[in-house]
């Protein structure tokens, strides 16, 4: 480290001063320059300073004590330090205190309890209600209206069946919906009957004839609903397609004699292998229902 005295050499040399710098802890050389002359403390000095600058380094060497800086800074935690490390002992956590009195068993999970309470399970009474709720919306009694009585048959086949015709409704009218309506368009209704046994064969049923069923079913409405767009099937027109298929398919090609036989052959040799394998609540009660997704919920 140097020091440097630029004022007058001769009243500078009969001075005593005194400089204070910071300086790092450990050993630090030291001089001092009076113009452009190092000069050095002439008791300790043995060699010229001017000469032997370097050597005048190893004769002044200070010893700066080393700080504790930690100790002379404000804390408010207890510093990690290895004394601190080596105190610490490691104990097994304690079990919680239970109070007296206040242990209970954990209750079984109670779907009455839950958030799947307000769901209401299909039951006879309301298919019947959806059925005859649907029924008076479908054109089913001018299909089948040409024999008479037929059409009582025919409903109550349906009804017979509703069941399967409603789980398989609801799966395929939330595949592709338009808009918020849920509904089969013509492709979703193709890809249905490609699963019933080559109901579509191409020669009495034509992919065209699917478009030309949900124009049939939709027409001749005296009353516009916007809950019931031109270009797909609700429910209530979703079987009325499927009796008008089943008609064309076996009863206007001389299979049988009857519209009801037709739908009924139509139905249990095509539709239902398929529809029966739909079971949603089956689903619900084994998989939907459980405590883990209410607690989720």
């Amino acid at each position: 480290m140097g020091q440097s005295l630029q004022n007058d050499e001769e009243v500078l040399l009969k001075q005593v001063f005194t400089a204070r710098r910071m300086l790092p802890p450990g050993q630090v050389n030291y001089y001092f320059t009076v113009g452009e002359q190092q000069h050095l403390n002439e008791d300790k000095l043995q060699q010229p300073a001017d000469q032997h600058v370097h050597d005048a380094y190893e004769l002044f060497k200070l010893n700066v004590p080393r700080t504790n800086m930690i100790k002379n800074i404000i804390q408010h935690q207890q510093p990690v330090t290895t004394t601190y490390l080596t105190s610490l002992e490691a104990i097994p956590r304690p079990a919680p205190v239970a109070l007296r009195g206040r242990k209970k068993a954990k209750p079984k999970w109670d779907f009455y309890k839950s958030v799947f309470r307000a769901y209401k399970a299909d039951s006879a009474r309301i298919l019947e209600d959806c059925f005859d709720s649907d029924w008076p919306q479908t054109k089913i009694e001018r299909v089948v209206g040409q024999v008479v009585n037929d059409e009582v048959r025919t409903r109550a086949y349906l009804a017979s069946v509703f069941k399967h015709i409603r789980e398989v409704y609801k799966y395929y009218s939330a595949v592709k919906p338009t808009g918020r309506i849920t509904g089969v368009g013509a492709a979703i209704l193709g890809e249905l009957l490609s699963h019933c046994n080559n109901f579509v064969d191409g020669t009495v049923i034509k992919p065209q004839d699917l478009e030309a069923v949900i124009i049939a079913c939709n027409g001749g409405r005296r009353e516009v609903n916007p809950l019931m767009p031109n270009q797909v099937l609700v429910r209530c027109t979703f079987f009325e397609a499927l009796v008008r298929l089943s008609t064309d398919k076996f009863y206007r090609t001389n299979v049988v004699d009857l519209p009801s036989l037709a739908v009924q052959k139509g139905f249990e040799e095509h539709f239902l292998p398929y529809f029966a394998t739909f079971k949603a609540h089956d689903w619900r009660k084994e998989r939907l229902w459980r405590e883990e997704i209410d607690l989720v919920y």
